[in-house]
């Protein structure tokens, strides 16, 4: 099933840089696409699966390339780049595992910095640990029985009383 699921992959991803390259018209309402995207070309291609995995790379005329291999295991590692209508230089690199995909790119977007004063109140928390306070037993029946006496009070009958 995955040599399966790898080869459609590549497949697919051949055939739509295959097909792009061969259209006659292309429409795109965006950004206008140059000439060298209306009439791209494959230049370089290899893919290779195997029992321990798999590999491919594959390059376009228009600056589009892409890379991956990976194992029995399911570990997956690649990139893939390309030049945006605006002439910058996309590069993604990417790994993915049991714990998810993990893509690493100047354009993917960052957490902001931790102030240092939650940085400061993070290490003075770790180094003075909040303990809670001992109860003893003797104590803890002492508080009981004057809890019970506080709602007992002076007025309370305790004993049988005729009328």
């Amino acid at each position: 099933m995955f040599r399966f699921i790898t080869i459609c992959a590549l497949v697919a991803s051949v055939a739509a840089v295959v097909h792009h390259g061969h259209e006659e018209e292309h429409h795109y309402d965006g950004h206008h696409s140059n000439s060298d995207d209306v009439h791209a070309e494959l230049k370089s291609y290899h893919a290779d699966v195997h029992d321990k995995g798999f590999e491919y790379a594959y390059e376009t005329s228009n600056h589009i390339r892409a890379a991956a291999h990976g194992d029995e295991h399911g570990n997956h590692h690649g990139d893939f780049e390309w030049v945006d209508p605006h002439g910058e230089h996309i590069a993604v690199k990417y790994s993915a595992d049991e714990n998810g995909y993990h893509p690493e790119s100047h354009l993917l977007p960052t957490p902001h910095p931790i102030p240092d004063y939650i940085l400061r109140s993070i290490e003075y928390i770790n180094a003075h640990p909040y303990h809670e306070p001992e109860h003893h037993e003797h104590h803890q029946v002492h508080h009981e029985a004057a809890h019970h006496n506080q709602y007992q009070g002076s007025n309370s009958y305790h004993g049988h009383k005729k009328f």
